[in-house]
């Protein structure tokens, strides 16, 4: 019988938050012109909570009901649309950062066959 093991690659084997900061504050500066910038920090900040509270840590400055539907927009133009899509591809390998230790965890893996 052939054991495995199954990664959700992004997030789990490296981190893709300044790809995503990076798309994220392209779709803030055009729909809510420039209300504030999104960093790979504010990312690494919100990964895994709910949209609301994504909203609620990302723009304080506006009313819970504003904050979500700027939330959901920016989630939803985040990878459909082709121009911000097109910089989160462009810029994929360049922002692109390997956990620590992955390497060696992984031929830990490999050898256990």
């Amino acid at each position: 019988m052939e054991k495995g093991i199954i990664f959700d690659m992004d997030g789990t084997l490296w981190d893709s938050s300044e790809n995503v900061a990076r798309s994220w504050d392209k779709v803030i500066q055009k729909e809510a012109g420039g209300l504030r910038r999104i960093t790979r920090e504010d990312i690494k900040r919100v990964m895994g909570h709910t949209m609301t509270e994504i909203a609620q840590m990302l723009f304080p400055m506006l009313d819970l009901k504003e904050a979500v539907e700027l939330t959901v927009t920016v989630k939803r133009k985040h990878q459909p649309n082709p121009e911000v899509k097109e910089i989160y591809d462009r810029n994929y390998e360049i922002y692109l950062e390997l956990y620590k230790n992955l390497k060696e965890t992984m031929k830990k893996q490999e050898n256990r066959r």
